[in-house]
């Protein structure tokens, strides 16, 4: 399904690197927040072993959730649709090679719209095989009180696909009993790195979580509404599965919008890429920090120094790989999205509205996206966008 991607239009065309703006070199402090959630995460799964079936708290491995039956299943796709009243000429998505929609709740809610997106290969690296994807989801009136989910995702060769949602989770103390609360954070960016989850938290740096320390709770009807230890047992708000926080960075210089996240595997020196959305008059930044190898953690003492991307200021999702760029630009619920190529040279693709986040995976040498729009989303036109799609474009 190659096609010519569509050329820039005049006056777009991007400057040369060194016309980029060197900018103050940005640090991350994790400060105190491990030890402060360890020590709660360490209650829990000691009475997750020891009373576990009595107050209804499981220590359950991710890979043992994707290998269990699943929740929802997800549906193929051949195509990216595009809006009613809209050519739908599959040529216009570059090379598509897979990708799914939701299943019908998820696919149509107003309450939850998908935002971020990081896979296995993200974790692992690795040969070709079966994918596994972490999507985030921004809550939104509807659904507040439950924070911010996760989707996991098993996308094999073959068949249908399967997942599993999750909330995301911060350790506390309830009194004297190990506990946790819901996260509020928008999840525009993920990446999936070893057992470490990295979740953007927009005006505060990134949230890191533990995949190997998901817990399962109970989801009987009195489960509803409750977060945490009450009465005797955990609950999770109806859901099956909370994740739990292990250490907050922090930007305290601010003045930095992490609004998005990505990895970049193909140096030698593994990367996390921070992208910002911006409609303030400022063009959107991007910069990098180093991973250290062994604990996957960022780098002790080091700093991302952004550069500024010359181009549109709403940057969805941004990606490197080799040293190009890609990202994903949105123009709102009416306009089609754009995946953009950067440095060294600049090429737009057109893309169904509403394109989010951006994940790279060699394997198949592929770029993963989504979009978030469903019916309702658009006021003037209600029931046309429907772009909550998860795909797959050849690089």
């Amino acid at each position: 399904m190659a096609v010519a991607p569509l050329a820039a239009a005049a006056g777009e065309l991007l400057p040369s690197p060194a016309a980029y703006a060197a900018e103050t070199a940005r640090r991350l402090d994790p400060g105190d927040t491990w030890q402060r959630y360890w020590a709660v995460i360490q209650r829990l799964n000691d009475r997750a072993a020891r009373q576990g079936d009595r107050v209804g708290l499981w220590r359950v491995p991710t890979n043992e959730i994707v290998r269990s039956s699943p929740q929802y299943t997800g549906t193929r796709i051949s195509r990216v649709p595009y809006p009613a009243g809209r050519p739908s000429d599959p040529r216009r998505v570059p090379r598509l090679k897979t990708g799914f929609r939701w299943e019908g709740p998820d696919f149509l809610t107003p309450n939850w719209r998908p935002q971020g997106i990081t896979s296995n290969y993200d974790a692992f690296g690795g040969s070709p095989g079966d994918t596994v994807l972490l999507v985030s989801w921004d809550a939104h009136p509807g659904a507040r009180s439950e924070g911010t989910r996760i989707s996991l995702v098993h996308v094999p060769a073959s068949g249908p696909v399967r997942y599993w949602h999750a909330l995301l989770a911060e350790p506390v103390m309830q009194g004297r009993d190990p506990g946790f609360r819901a996260v509020h954070v928008h999840a525009g960016g993920l990446v999936w790195y070893g057992k470490w989850l990295y979740v953007t938290d927009t005006r505060v740096g990134l949230r890191v979580f533990n995949l190997e320390n998901m817990l399962r709770v109970r989801t009987a009807a009195r489960n509803q509404g409750r977060f945490g230890f009450q009465d005797g047992y955990y609950s999770a708000d109806g859901y099956a599965y909370v994740l739990p926080q292990v250490l907050t960075y922090r930007d305290r210089a601010g003045g930095f919008t992490y609004s998005q996240v990505s990895l970049d595997r193909s140096q030698a020196t593994h990367r996390l890429v921070v992208s910002e959305w911006s409609q303030d008059g400022h063009r959107p930044r991007i910069a990098r920090w180093p991973l250290n190898p062994r604990t996957g953690l960022l780098a002790r003492g080091t700093s991302g120094v952004p550069i500024v991307y010359p181009g549109p200021r709403s940057v969805q999702g941004a990606v490197s790989v080799r040293g190009r760029y890609y990202l994903n630009v949105g123009h709102g619920v009416s306009g089609n999205g754009e995946l953009r190529s950067w440095r060294p040279a600049g090429t737009t693709w057109e893309l169904p509205p509403g394109p989010e986040d951006l994940s790279y995976d060699a394997r198949g040498d592929v770029l993963w996206t989504l979009g978030e729009y469903a019916p309702g989303d658009d006021d003037t036109h209600p029931g046309k966008y429907r772009t909550r799609y998860v795909y797959a474009l050849k690089r």
